[in-house]
């Protein structure tokens, strides 16, 4: 059994949540414009210092390594594409090998001549996945971001949990049950920060 604390802050939860629905409600049927209804929570995949090091085997390739990251989607080529910076230098339809030992790139020619660096130098590294991100509907994206601890907690799921999560909210066939599957999210999220809560 809940407290009675708790039973209360549930339910003005509940409250503020169908506030937010009808004032989206109002808003579409007064004709004012609309709000953006989807928006991506993107964070980088890894942003950190990264030092310059050369295969000595045949080719002898330049590469990153960098520790590895749970989160990236499994790929059966062990390949997951993405995009951002080494240095001032923007990459884009990069790809990136993720490996159990680390998560590499090769840094050709190219780019070491452009940043000015070569093996043993130091370089920054800011890397976003390049694929498909999780779309957060308005709806719900208003209610995390009310409460900053919920929010940080629902962008560290990955990228499928976060589907499944928004997909299970926005299949409700009724915006009353909606409502209630946002408040009952937002509770498990708690939950999972507070499990004594």
């Amino acid at each position: 059994m809940r407290d009675g604390s708790a039973i209360l802050f549930c339910e003005v939860r509940a409250k503020k949540i169908e506030r937010i629905a009808r004032q989206r409600r109002r808003n579409e049927a007064g004709g004012t414009p609309k709000l953006k209804q989807q928006q991506t929570l993107e964070q980088p995949i890894f942003d950190g210092e990264c030092q310059l090091k050369k295969y000595s085997g045949k080719g002898a390739w330049t590469f990153i390594m960098m520790p590895t990251i749970v989160t990236l989607p499994k790929k059966k080529n062990n390949t997951v594409r993405v995009r951002g910076f080494i240095d001032d230098y923007e990459l884009k339809d990069f790809n990136m090998w993720a490996m159990k030992e680390g998560n590499f790139i090769a840094v050709k020619a190219e780019i070491r001549k452009k940043i000015k660096k070569e093996e043993g130098d130091t370089v920054k590294v800011i890397l976003y996945l390049d694929e498909a991100q999780q779309v957060i509907p308005e709806d719900f994206l208003v209610c995390l971001r009310e409460e900053p601890q919920l929010l940080k907690q629902f962008e560290n799921y990955p990228e499928k949990r976060k589907k499944e999560t928004t997909d299970w909210i926005f299949s409700a066939k009724t915006e009353d049950e909606k409502i209630s599957r946002i408040a009952k999210t937002l509770e498990k999220l708690e939950h999972e920060i507070n499990p004594s809560r």
